[in-house]
């Protein structure tokens, strides 16, 4: 389970791993539980949106928003 939600700015700093790449590369989130797709919801309490694997609904990521 994640510990805490990510906030935008340290989303901004995902991308691929090659050093000094100034690429705007898309970010995909997958359940490490199951291959299988993920769900999406948003808790209006934290405002934070939550990804979890579609099977088991584990949490993936929470994004703070």
């Amino acid at each position: 389970m994640i510990a805490r939600a990510f906030t935008r700015d340290e989303l901004d700093q995902f991308g691929c791993d090659t050093p000094g790449c100034p690429g705007d590369h898309p970010i995909y989130f997958f359940p490490r539980c199951h291959e299988a797709g993920a769900s999406v919801s948003y808790d209006k309490a934290s405002r934070q949106l939550i990804i979890a694997c579609h099977i088991c609904e584990q949490e993936i990521i929470r994004i703070a928003l």
